[in-house]
């Protein structure tokens, strides 16, 4: 027969699995965060208690407990209360983590809404909370004195049917949920920054921020985040947090953003050059609506253009503000971009930004950077990203600018035409032409075919691209000229493969020609 044991030994029970339960956190749970100074030197600190707790699920009962970080207030100074008198007044002067487990139905209720249900000594035999705080409580205080449902996820527990979906008479309701819908911004300052930079607690301040927060929070947390601003934007989840911030903001807070992001320009530079800030910034320069706002901007982009244009992610944000940017803000941009136009132009970024200048600058200004280009239009046409500049260039049906590339190309049709990349701005130049200025067809063509040693282009790899070109584009005397010189070397153009594909382009010039 089982003796009667007495309450004492089932207290030493309870405790000692307690313990055990405590002995296997301290083994697997990770290494303890930085005690808050308002709690001290005291043994294991209720702040790193509850934050290891926060991250495991508890044993055998799958109760899963919110992130401390989450739902605590300010740590700088201690709970402003303390829920239902549950603690006595000099609980916080001598209790440690530990302690705070042991005690049963404890509960700690911070400001921002933390709710931190059980110690160990809480659960039932079957794994879930019992219903109230202590034995003979019969639910008086459950979770808060029944305010609010015990923070379950449906996956975790079973309802039974016969209680109507209740779990221990309560509805399961998702913990980070309701956290999210309770705190207050203001209350996490001194926190945000550490917030905002992990991904669970951002998406609830995003969250937060989409649902609306008055002016007045912002501006509780605003100083600590322009105090860091420059690391949020390179970060993978606080560079979310900032544009979802700057985009409730108001306009005098946006100005106070964007002065802490472009001074000084090195660290604007540094922040839109990083894989994350180029995004966060391109998104936050999208929403600029004043010229003080714009000017910030283009002054402190003007400082080190170059670079911007030469980044492979810089070169976006310079992008976005010569399309997005009045005219008349770029011009200071634009002209220091064009008096370094040969060094951006064969660059891979800066090529695309220079034909962007080009489509979106007009007057003195897109004429000076023309001057600059065709100055070294042969180079460029050579080159494997200048000649998509040059290219560009002539796409603008600029009479003067065709003008000037054609004079300085002049003579040296034949040599671009075996260039892989000079042969496709001698094809762009005659597409070009071939309708408003024949003449310069003509006389590409004729270069071509009194060149020593044009009969090497109807079978040179990219010369035949030209030819072809030529013969499609051209008209009159000039395409009759090709055609006979294609002829006359259609012999030696069997043997090739580049050759076959010119004698096709000339046979459907002649059954075009036939109709």
């Amino acid at each position: 027969m089982e003796r009667n044991r007495s309450p004492a030994t089932e207290e030493e029970e309870e405790d000692g699995e307690y313990r055990s339960r405590l002995m296997y956190f301290e083994r697997v749970l990770p290494p303890p965060t930085p005690t808050p100074p308002w709690l001290g030197n005291r043994g294991l600190a209720l702040e790193e208690a509850f934050s290891r707790m926060s991250v495991y699920d508890d044993l055998e009962s799958g109760v899963r407990t919110p992130p401390f970080h989450r739902a605590s207030s300010r740590l700088d100074a201690p709970p402003p209360y303390v829920c239902d008198g549950l603690f006595p007044s000099d609980f916080w002067a001598h209790a440690n983590g530990s302690e705070a487990f042991g005690r049963r139905g404890r509960y700690l209720d911070a400001a921002a809404g933390l709710r931190r249900p059980f110690g160990l000594a809480a659960l039932s035999e079957s794994g879930l909370p019992r219903r109230g705080l202590d034995s003979g409580d019969n639910g008086s205080n459950s979770f808060l004195r029944g305010t609010k449902p015990l923070s379950v996820t449906a996956n975790e527990y079973r309802p039974d049917s016969s209680s109507g979906g209740r779990i221990n008479g309560f509805l399961p309701r998702a913990g980070p949920s309701y956290l999210r819908e309770s705190f207050n911004i203001g209350c996490l300052r001194g926190r945000i920054v550490q917030l905002a930079k992990h991904q669970p607690s951002s998406a609830g301040l995003i969250s937060k921020l989409d649902r609306g927060v008055v002016g007045v929070e912002i501006d509780m947390i605003l100083p600590e985040v322009l105090a860091s601003l420059d690391e949020l934007l390179v970060d993978q989840f606080g560079n979310r947090f900032v544009q979802s911030l700057f985009s409730i903001c108001n306009e005098d807070q946006r100005t106070m953003i964007l002065i802490a992001l472009t001074q000084p320009p090195a660290k604007f530079f540094s922040i839109c050059t990083n894989q994350y800030g180029c995004k966060a910034a391109n998104q936050l320069l999208g929403k600029l609506l004043t010229p003080r706002q714009i000017s910030l901007v283009v002054s402190s982009l003007t400082s080190n253009a170059v670079s911007f244009a030469t980044h492979e992610n810089g070169h976006r944000v310079l992008q976005l503000c010569i399309k997005s940017f009045p005219e008349e803000y770029n011009t200071g941009v634009i002209n220091v971009i064009a008096s370094k136009c040969f060094e951006i132009a064969m660059d891979r970024s800066g090529c695309v930004v220079l034909q962007d200048c080009m489509e979106h600058s007009s007057g003195i200004t897109r004429e000076f950077l023309i001057r600059q280009i065709l100055a070294d239009v042969l180079p460029l046409a050579e080159d494997r990203f200048g000649n998509y500049v040059v290219q560009r260039l002539l796409q603008l049906k600029l009479h003067d600018a065709i003008a000037g590339a054609f004079g300085r190309l002049s003579g040296s049709f034949v040599y671009l035409s075996r260039n892989k990349f000079g042969s496709n701005v001698v094809e762009k130049l005659i597409n070009e032409t071939s309708e408003t200025t024949p003449l310069y067809t003509e006389i590409i063509i004729r270069e071509l075919v009194c060149a020593p040693d044009a009969p090497s282009l109807l079978i040179d790899p990219f010369g035949n691209y030209v030819v072809q070109t030529a013969l499609s584009a051209s008209k009159g005397h000039a395409q009759k000229a090709l055609i006979r010189f294609i002829e006359s070397n259609s012999g030696s153009m069997q043997s090739s493969m580049y050759g076959k594909k010119i004698l096709g382009s000339l046979e459907k010039v002649k059954l075009k020609s036939e109709f």
